[in-house]
């Protein structure tokens, strides 16, 4: 286990040697997530981020929708 210590400005430098074995360089994309109490980094592609919230935003599509039946209404057609 590697030890990094948080700055004033809520930063923390990834070791070199968990740098080395994740691949990630300078300038490379990182997902950082809160987990049952735990907080994890993982280095993404940015195509990776652009699919996940294409497929998101998908979703929200479909919910509204669900949720908005009227589709011949004014209001739904500017949405689109």
């Amino acid at each position: 286990m590697r030890l990094a210590k948080v700055n004033a400005h809520y930063q923390v430098t990834i070791p070199k040697a968990i740098r080395n074995r994740a691949k990630i360089s300078k300038g490379a994309y990182v997902k950082v997530e809160y987990h049952r109490g735990t907080v994890l980094i993982r280095p993404v592609s940015v195509i990776e981020e652009k699919d996940e919230a294409a497929g998101r935003r998908q979703a929200a599509e479909r919910k509204f929708a669900e949720v908005w039946k009227d589709e011949k209404d004014a209001i739904w057609e500017s949405y689109l």
